[in-house]
């Protein structure tokens, strides 16, 4: 016969034996705990670089589109230019063709060097339009060399005169 003894002793033994069955499965519990959480840890190291590439890549979306912007207001600066120097070659042509017609008139040799000056601004003013045609165009400018002392020259004749008390 088996006695209350034999059944605690085995009672026991059956408890050890689940307590330790428990324990072996928390331990591999815990262990795939730990690999879940390296996991969720890679996980969101990748997700923070992923986050920064994008980041990365809309401020260059916003600096593009900034660029596109300041593109497309010195593409209106330049038709506004075009427009303006069409209508102002218009005007110096008129201006150059009647000083012209007054300068080979006769009786106007005491005024020639008046007529000379109304010439040479009106030649500037062709060449200031053709610059800015040249702009309005975008087509690469050249560089000639000027006589500095002869521009000078000209500016202040043309100041004099329009300063002059007469």
């Amino acid at each position: 016969m088996v006695t209350l003894e034999l059944w605690v002793v085995v009672g026991a033994a059956v408890l050890l034996a689940g307590a330790l069955g428990l324990i072996v499965a928390l331990a591999g519990a815990r262990r795939r705990a730990v690999r879940a959480a390296k996991l969720a840890a890679a996980t969101i190291a990748r997700l923070e670089v992923s986050v920064a590439v994008l980041e990365a890549k809309n401020t260059n979306r916003e600096e593009l589109e900034q660029q596109l912007r300041e593109g497309q207001k010195l593409e209106a600066i330049g038709q506004l230019a075009g427009g303006i120097a069409h209508d102002f070659n218009n005007l110096l042509t008129a201006i150059l063709g009647n000083a012209e017609l007054l300068r080979m008139g006769p009786g106007n040799e005491g005024i020639r060097e008046e007529i000379d000056e109304i010439l040479r601004a009106g030649r500037r003013g062709s060449e200031l339009v053709r610059q800015m045609l040249s702009f309005a165009r975008r087509s690469p400018g050249q560089i000639v060399p000027i006589d500095l002392h002869q521009s000078i020259e000209d500016t202040v004749s043309l100041l004099r005169r329009g300063t002059s008390p007469r």
